[in-house]
């Protein structure tokens, strides 16, 4: 399965469906993306998605409220900031681990 992308979204209706006729035009390429572009993605793919493409919304954007977990596969973001890990907390007060 190949990824759409590792960084950034679907920015525009263009270019979701250039995606999209990438996806239709390898069918035997699967392919799959993140995305916090619901209200797009509900538009234009769901209700005929290519059968190769598959993807995950993502939490942390504007229309989060438009996402139920119990239907939607949905994804939460992480904030690598707030995780604790005891090499990278003594890092950041100035200790070196030996």
């Amino acid at each position: 399965m190949d990824p759409l992308h590792d960084a950034g979204d679907f920015f525009s209706d263009e270019y979701l469906n250039a995606w999209l006729r990438i996806c239709c035009n390898r069918p035997n390429v699967n392919f799959y993306a993140y995305t916090k572009e619901i209200r797009r993605f509900r538009r234009l793919v769901e209700p005929d998605p290519p059968p190769n493409f598959r993807w995950v919304y993502s939490y942390g954007g504007t229309d989060d409220r438009l996402l139920d977990a119990d239907i939607d596969r949905v994804a939460s973001t992480v904030d690598r900031l707030a995780i604790s890990n005891p090499l990278v907390d003594q890092f950041r007060r100035g200790r070196r681990s030996t």
